[in-house]
């Protein structure tokens, strides 16, 4: 432990030896600043062992070099008439006593020998996943459908179906038009739970967080978005591109945001059809409102049949429009019906900070990233260079809290 230079120090030990008539005595090692030894050990007065592994106690009394600050308590046995040495140590003591005049005023007064405390320390993390779950490593708890009640959908895993691992499928068969427009929710698709199954929880009040996925149309060109609730309003992020569902690309989506003061810690994070999405494409949109659905073309128009609200189009057709020819980027038109809506998603972040970064979870190949509990069943962890840190915050610590300390370091702790 580390000591004070010119102050008298009491110590004490306590040892039960296996024979009898051997001596038995507390001794006290310093070291200056540089863990150098200062002298040889200083003893108290000899106790005699009594034998049979029967604990007694030895003490020893010092006055500090002016070089000295640390000290630690070891034991001392001479073998006396016995042809071995062996006993067991335990109860190592050194204090300032009260009744001892010091440099400096108001020492506590001595106390009962108590257990030595362990020192735990908690590490937190270079970047946290809260998300559990986050690659359906377990099936697919943590989601549920958000959607208007008279909506049919189906959620469904998809073994090996993700860009590693597996993927979530959600699937309507065939929904009105209107319905996704004009339903109860501007968003169609689904939503991480909440309550006591939370599948992101412990977020703290007025902080940034980013939530980002990975999702993969498989029918329908409507783009697919993502929200999260803050706790007093539903947050819109971003979303895929216009394009043809029949492609084998997976594009990430996000949604930045703050949680509010009173934000309770669960979060709500939502993947679907908005409802402005899907008017956008299923609804009679004439040209010029959208580049995203019509690229005008240099074309004589007189050669084009004129546009009309109550006709669907199909990408690549052209029509004619105040003066100008337009060409079809995706289908479009007021159509009834929708269906099928198919959309994967894998790959799950939420996690403090204001921008997307790189996913990751615990089964990352490097001891750098842990799980905090059940492996693909928690949060995710990741120390940055934690093989070289653990081993400099062992020797720090080691250091600081001297001899016969005990200390635990804690990975992968709840936030």
């Amino acid at each position: 432990m580390r000591v004070e230079p010119g102050v008298t120090y009491q110590a004490q030990i306590s040892a039960a030896a296996e024979a009898a008539g051997q001596q038995f005595q507390c001794a006290i090692l310093r070291f200056d600043s540089g863990f150098n030894l200062i002298g040889t050990y200083a003893a108290g007065e000899a106790v005699t062992t009594a034998g049979g592994y029967t604990w007694q106690q030895a003490s020893a009394q010092l006055l500090m070099e002016d070089n000295a600050v640390w000290a630690a308590v070891v034991p001392r046995l001479t073998t006396g008439g016995a042809s071995r040495v062996q006993a067991f140590v335990d109860e190592h003591r050194i204090w300032v006593p009260s009744t001892l005049a010091t440099k400096k005023g108001g020492a506590s007064p001595a106390r009962p020998w108590q257990p030595p405390r362990q020192l735990i320390i908690k590490l937190r993390a270079t970047r946290i996943n809260y998300a559990k779950n986050p690659n359906f490593q377990k099936g697919l708890w943590g989601w549920d459908h958000v959607r208007d009640p008279s909506v049919t959908a189906a959620l469904t895993l998809v073994t090996s179906g993700g860009i590693v691992g597996n993927a979530a499928s959600y699937r309507i068969a065939t929904v009105p038009t209107a319905t996704l427009i004009n339903g109860t929710s501007p968003r169609t698709g689904v939503t991480s739970t909440t309550g006591s199954q939370a599948l992101v929880d412990r977020l703290t009040p007025g902080t940034i967080y980013t939530a980002s996925v990975y999702v993969k149309p498989v029918s329908s060109p409507i783009p697919i978005t993502m929200w999260a609730h803050n706790g007093a309003q539903l947050i819109r992020g971003t979303s895929t591109p216009v394009a043809d569902p029949t492609g084998d690309g997976w594009d990430r989506i996000s949604v930045t945001f703050k949680t509010s003061d009173t934000f309770g810690g669960t979060g709500a994070i939502s993947i679907g059809y908005a409802a402005d999405e899907v008017a956008a494409l299923c609804s009679a949109n004439p040209p010029g409102v959208s580049e995203t659905i019509w690229t005008p073309l240099a074309d004589d128009p007189d050669d084009y049949p004129p546009w009309s609200q109550t006709s669907t189009y199909t990408a690549g057709q052209q029509v004619s429009y105040e003066d100008t020819v337009w060409q079809a980027a995706v289908d479009n038109g007021p159509y009834p019906n929708l269906g099928p809506l198919e959309f994967r998603y894998s790959q799950l972040l939420v996690e403090q900070a204001d921008k997307v970064a790189p996913y990751f979870d615990g089964n990352e190949p490097s001891g750098d990233y842990m799980w905090e509990g059940t492996p693909g069943d928690s949060r995710s962890h990741y120390y940055r260079g934690k093989r070289v840190n653990q081993y400099r915050l062992d020797q720090i610590i080691q250091r600081q809290i001297g001899v016969g300390g005990a200390y635990r370091i804690v990975y992968a702790s709840a936030p």
